[in-house]
């Protein structure tokens, strides 16, 4: 869509081996309103506060004085959260250049683990590729400790203590101290990004608590330098999430020139029968009859309908639950397809060329259609549900392709 017509018309199943420990966790399962810096005069008055809250939580002493010398404010951290941000990539701009590289790498992982992977697939029904793919994008392959981490404690407790985002973080600082109070990370391994990540996998503490597993059956959970353990617990978290045994996740696909584009859907909550994309004349990357027939699945435009087009299918959506991206979860479902088959196509750039805003635009986009009244959530520079559902409705009001991409 032109930019200057659209503001014109302007002026978004589980297997019982990986059960979650949720239930025995003795987290809090309702935390009270989060206390932070605005309710307390120094960090050390707020860390004398969260000690009570600890030990009633089940900490005993002995942990929270061995944590104690990381339960400390660190400044940096604080800088590296507010000074995050970025500037919108279009679609294929990010894809390609995470997995094309790791296509190799990914695939000797997956070699060097079969047996791990083998497991996982035979007793939990997960696509071990997808969880290749996703170590490959967070971590390129990493295990065990890195020089460049710092202490998730320190992590957790800065940002608790900090008020944009204090009860999430509050809880994982407690998940973190459980860990270590039941001894299944040793505070030595507890280290990871900046934001409190750990793994190769970039699990939280209260994932990891939650959805942890001992794949590898040597009596405790580790996520840091176990590659079954943490393989078996992020299985466990795609399987909570929905994950179903024997089903695909997606599929690349050509589209028409003309057909209803307002069907395609990038939440995948519009899956229509293989027979309805068919009849709209959608196919295989071949040409040919679309695969799994018997599915239902939603087409996803993430560049509209002149570049690429996807099936995602219902597994698909418990990867977008990794970090609600359908950028990164398409990715990584793109990636894990070549891992497992060397005679899946590089990914076709669609039908035409696509004329791709930058931010800045996009945050035009945003501040029109907010002021006609659309609920296109935060005004970033970024292309979100929000924003293409707005999109979409104004296509559709303009008798435009209603894709719901808007480009130059």
């Amino acid at each position: 869509m032109k930019t200057a017509l659209l503001t014109a018309a302007i002026s978004v199943f589980c297997s019982p081996l990986l059960t979650s420990q949720a239930q025995a966790s003795g987290l809090p399962a309702d935390l009270p309103p989060a206390k932070c810096q605005k309710d307390f005069q120094s960090f050390e008055q707020w860390k004398q506060d969260f000690r009570k809250e600890a030990l009633a939580s089940g900490i005993s002493v002995q942990t929270f004085e061995l944590a104690s010398p990381q339960i400390t404010y660190s400044a940096a951290i604080i800088a590296k959260d507010q000074s995050q941000g970025g500037f919108y990539k279009a679609f294929l701009d990010f894809a390609l250049p995470r997995a094309n590289p790791r296509i190799s790498p990914a695939r000797a992982q997956f070699a060097k683990h079969a047996a791990v992977f083998n497991k996982i697939k035979n007793q939990t029904g997960m696509a071990p590729e997808i969880l290749v793919a996703f170590w490959g994008m967070e971590t390129d392959f990493r295990m065990g400790r890195s020089a460049k981490q710092s202490p998730v404690i320190t992590s957790m407790a800065t940002l608790a203590y900090d008020c944009r985002r204090a009860a999430a973080f509050r809880m994982n600082l407690l998940a973190s101290l459980h860990l270590l109070e039941k001894r299944e990370v040793a505070i030595e391994n507890m280290v990871g990004e900046w934001a409190g990540e750990m793994s190769g996998l970039q699990f939280t503490p209260s994932n990891f608590w939650e959805f942890g597993v001992d794949f590898d059956g040597d009596g405790k959970r580790d996520p840091v330098n176990s590659v079954a353990d943490m393989m078996g617990t992020a299985a466990n978290m795609f399987i909570q999430n929905g994950w179903r045994r024997g089903e695909p996740y997606m599929v690349e696909v050509k589209v028409p020139a003309n057909m209803a584009w307002e069907e395609a859907d990038m939440t995948v909550t519009k899956v229509r029968p293989m027979s309805f994309w068919q009849q709209q004349g959608v196919t295989s990357v071949t040409g040919g009859a679309l695969p799994n027939a018997n599915m239902q699945g939603a087409l996803m435009l993430p560049m509209g309908r002149l570049g690429p087009a996807f099936i995602a299918y219902p597994n698909f959506r418990a990867l977008l639950k990794w970090n609600a991206s359908s950028n990164n979860a398409l990715t990584a479902a793109y990636l894990a397809s070549r891992i497992v088959s060397s005679s899946t196509p590089a990914m076709s750039p669609g039908r035409g060329k696509v004329e791709v805003m930058i931010s800045p635009e996009i945050k035009q986009i945003q501040t029109l259609l907010a002021a006609k009244g659309y609920n296109i959530g935060k005004i970033d520079g970024f292309i979100g549900t929000g924003t293409r559902e707005a999109v979409r409705t104004e296509q559709l009001k303009l008798g435009l392709p209603a894709d719901a991409y808007a480009s130059l």
